[in-house]
């Protein structure tokens, strides 16, 4: 059974660390030279990502050096928990605050917006060891930082009815998030979703919070929708396939026969670094993953073991076109194709825990969010021009408001929208894949909780309101 991890960003600089660690004091693991090279998948996976004709000023990168080069971190007095919460539920001192830390990053904010209006590609993929489990990310979480510091903009542009150049700012984050979409590693990809998110949560913590009219609403609404091309967010496993065909290689040395075995120690030693590439230790059934497989991995050779790989990535790439609800009723099944892709070779294991978990963390949960933001803004429409909210999604039908009602990928059924009494509720089943009815899960406990779009979460009740 699949044990899915939660998008656990704080810890990404804390990973990498341990990460770069854990190598130097295992040491690389290398096949010796017998006539048989390594195919060079770490400049294969550069020849994927950067074009032919590169030009400095033209990539994005680039710009986002410089932004990240001055950028000031936000003071610690405010912290980052208070960069979530609407302007006007702070104290009029923290308020200050950030708006002097906005305004001591407006060189960070320009190239950062210039950035995002680049084509994104990173200079080059370097390994500091030869292998892709080797090649250095670049600076996420100074990335991550800019799109908060540039939503706290957005935020008090709105607050101080400059609806306009809130658009703009969100817009700036939501081509930050394309960015980092595809053939991106895992990780990138998570950033990517994350930052789309915080986007789409921006504007709807403005329609709440601020006094906007019509016209306003649309103008921030407008501000995303001209940058979601389709609802497909598909994971890209490029870079898994680059990282499990090297991965395997490397999990191999030449016997005094000339032949290709496994090596025990070293196939551990890969499977460790593939775990922490992985942002965490995978268990199965509490038993290590090299434990279960201890057999497998002296047993078969290395011709067989790349015939699994290759046919289980194939296999994998295939169940990721499908959604959510139908991917975790395949996850249920004992003896379903995932099973048969975890069983069939420890590396495929791993992998299929990550593209499962970035699937469902990430993709998944933007896709709920987009479909929900189409269903918020045809509610609030037919309020203002009904007087009153909508019984039910067919009369937003009706007033030809919604082309086709939203599905959610988590139930497969139509997103939930619930009339309250002057209020109203549209969510995701979200993770757990049941209705909660319209309650949050709370953040970092194992409670169950729907994924709620509306109403936005109010923080006041995380921090002391000072009057």
């Amino acid at each position: 059974m699949f044990k899915i991890l939660g998008n656990r960003w704080v810890f990404v600089k804390l990973i990498s660390i341990v990460f770069l660690s854990i190598i130097f004091l295992i040491g690389e693991t290398h096949a010796e030279e017998d006539g048989n090279a390594f195919v060079d998948y770490v400049s294969l996976y550069n020849q994927k990502n950067q074009p032919m004709n590169y030009k400095a000023d033209d990539n994005a990168a680039t710009h986002y050096q410089k932004a990240i080069k001055v950028f000031l971190k936000a003071p610690q007095e405010i912290r980052y928990k208070y960069l979530h919460i609407w302007p006007g539920d702070l104290s009029k001192q923290n308020v200050q605050t950030i708006r002097q830390w906005v305004k001591s990053n407006s060189l960070a904010l320009e190239y950062f917006t210039k950035a995002s209006k680049k084509q994104y590609f990173w200079t080059e993929k370097k390994s500091f060891d030869g292998s892709v489990l080797g090649i250095l990310l670049p600076d996420l979480a100074e990335i991550r930082d800019l799109t908060r510091l540039t939503c706290c903009r957005a935020r008090l542009e709105a607050m101080d009815g400059s609806i306009i150049k809130a658009a703009k700012d969100i817009e700036t984050v939501y081509r930050v998030g394309n960015h980092f979409n595809r053939p991106q590693q895992p990780v990138e990809q998570m950033l990517g979703m994350s930052v789309k998110a915080q986007a789409i949560e921006t504007v709807l913590m403005t329609i709440q919070n601020a006094q906007i009219d019509k016209k306003e609403r649309e103008c921030l609404y407008h501000s995303l929708k001209k940058y979601i091309d389709d609802e497909e967010f598909i994971p890209d496993l490029l870079a898994m396939k680059l990282i499990c065909l090297d991965c395997l290689q490397r999990m191999y040395i030449f016997n005094q026969d000339g032949q290709r075995v496994m090596d025990e120690q070293s196939s551990r030693k890969q499977l460790i670094l593939l775990r922490l590439r992985c942002q965490g230790l995978m268990m199965l059934g509490y038993v290590s993953v090299e434990q279960r497989h201890k057999s497998e991995l002296v047993q078969m050779d290395y011709e067989k073991a790349k015939e699994l790989l290759t046919k289980g990535l194939e296999q994998l790439e295939r169940v990721m076109v499908l959604e959510a609800w139908q991917l975790n009723e395949t996850m249920n099944q004992e003896q379903g194709i995932l099973q048969s892709i975890q069983e069939s070779h420890p590396l495929l294991n791993i992998l299929a825990i990550e593209a499962i978990n970035l699937k469902f963390s990430a993709h998944e949960r933007l896709r709920a969010q987009v479909r929900a933001l189409d269903m918020i803004m045809s509610v609030l429409t037919f309020k203002e021009n009904k007087g009153r909210l909508p019984l039910n999604l067919s009369e937003l039908q009706e007033a030809g408001l919604l082309e086709k009602v939203p599905i959610d990928p988590f139930s497969g059924k139509p997103i939930e929208y619930k009339k309250l009494d002057d209020n109203f509720t549209v969510y995701s089943y979200g993770l757990d894949f049941d209705d909660d009815g319209g309650e949050r899960k709370v953040q970092f406990s194992e409670q169950n909780g729907d994924l709620v779009a509306w109403p936005v979460k109010k923080y006041e009740e995380t921090v002391l309101k000072q009057k």
